[in-house]
């Protein structure tokens, strides 16, 4: 294997390592506090039925309401696929912003896991561009003679990119509400 793809590759997975780690820093850290309000909830939800004499049902069609007007994800957010989809987040610089952490130790690590994990996705995504140049380049001189071809493989390519982002967004939106 050439010392290139070796490169890219080992950037590849130090950096999916590396997301992995991320990931569950942050379960550990939020997950706690995220059951803790939950729990809260609970409590507030059981005191309000009471204090006003209100049955489960209506409660239920008083919640769908409130859902219906305001919706939100449900479920809980820092378990492991919650966390994973945050850490990937923040190390791709994207910013949703529908999730961030409350603990201070989750705030405190989530500023040191972004100043470190974001030049490590730079320099992982920028190698595998050099990989993808270079296969491009190789493959007949397509940039210089078929300059439409390549233009349409680069929109293919960032269509199907843009593809599977959405998929894994809609997946772990999914599966953070079961």
């Amino acid at each position: 294997m050439k010392r290139q793809n070796v490169r890219t590759l080992s950037l590849v997975v130090c950096t999916f390592t590396y997301l992995l780690i991320g990931a569950a820093v942050f379960d550990a850290l939020e997950s706690k506090e995220e059951e803790r309000r939950d729990g809260l909830l609970k409590v507030s939800t059981n005191a309000l039925k009471k204090k006003y004499n209100i049955s489960e049902d209506d409660y239920r069609m008083i919640e769908l309401v409130i859902i219906e007007y305001k919706p939100h994800k449900a479920g809980p957010q820092w378990k492991f696929a919650g966390a994973f989809y945050f850490a990937t987040v923040v190390l791709a610089m994207i910013g949703y912003g529908h999730s961030t952490p409350v603990t201070a130790g989750g705030k405190a690590f989530c500023m040191g896991y972004a100043m470190v994990g974001i030049p490590l996705g730079l320099v992982m995504f920028q190698s595998i561009g050099e990989r993808l140049n270079k296969f491009a380049s190789i493959n007949d001189n397509a940039l210089i003679n078929k300059p439409g071809y390549v233009a349409l493989s680069l929109v293919f390519i960032l269509f199907g990119l843009a593809v599977v982002a959405a998929s894994i967004n809609l997946l772990v939106l999914r599966f953070m509400t079961m």
